[in-house]
């Protein structure tokens, strides 16, 4: 489904070149739960950005059911995104408005009738466990519901890929855990690659593939992917 190919991505800045990805190959099929561990500045952010098709790679591609993302016009990248990917973040990202709203609003950029829209998100609250908090805004809701907001925000368009950068940056270790869960099987239940950069290495629990980014390149975390395919239940 989501295949990174051989890919490079360079910053080139005055008297020297970052080498941010170097030469890494990586897919993500429906269901899988794969981690990538590492360090402030190990490329793992900018690894999101090139499967988001946000930056171009100087060598190699991405690819999305085998069509080339990687270097894709604005509008092509943009339609891509809208309808294929989901995205969870560390701060949150939320918009103003009440986390009806807020979750709403990817279908409502596919041009839901807002009626629908709203009754769809109100589903998804509901299944993140927030059914009651619907009207609530941001600045109303603890850390670990805003992140649950946008869980079900990037659930609610039926993604096919949800790529997390961080998303237990924020939280205590116990919200933290809760969320790891809530996001692990919701994605298995849908049938609903994720791709999760973070620091909390408590995500290998619910890893199908695990891997350890420095200086932009991959490694496996050794057993990741035989020992942690059961999953918590």
């Amino acid at each position: 489904m989501l295949e990174l190919d051989h890919v490079t991505k360079d910053y080139v800045g005055p008297g020297e070149t970052v080498h941010a990805v170097r030469d890494v190959s990586l897919s993500v099929e429906p269901g899988q739960f794969v981690v990538l561990l590492g360090p402030s500045g190990s490329g793992k952010s900018t690894l999101l950005l090139l499967a988001a098709g946000i930056l171009h790679p100087e060598s190699g591609c991405v690819r999305f059911d085998g069509q080339d993302v990687s270097h894709m016009k604005d509008n092509a990248a943009a339609i891509y995104r809208r309808r294929h990917l989901g995205f969870v973040f560390q701060h949150f990202n939320l918009m103003p408005g009440s986390a009806v709203d807020n979750v709403a609003l990817p279908l409502r950029l596919e041009s839901v009738r807002p009626p629908e829209a709203r009754e769809r998100a109100r589903e998804m609250l509901g299944t993140v466990g927030l059914e009651k908090r619907a009207e609530h805004t941001a600045d109303q809701l603890s850390g670990g519901e805003r992140q649950r907001v946008a869980i079900a925000r990037a659930l609610a368009g039926s993604p096919r890929v949800v790529l997390a950068d961080e998303p237990t940056g924020n939280l205590d270790s116990e919200r933290g855990a809760q969320i790891l869960k809530m996001l692990h099987d919701l994605c298995r239940e849908r049938d609903i690659g994720v791709l999760m950069v973070t620091h909390d290495s408590r995500a290998i629990d619910f890893a199908d593939r695990a891997y350890q980014m420095k200086d932009g390149q991959l490694s496996p975390i050794n057993g990741s992917a035989t020992e942690h395919t059961g999953m918590r239940s």
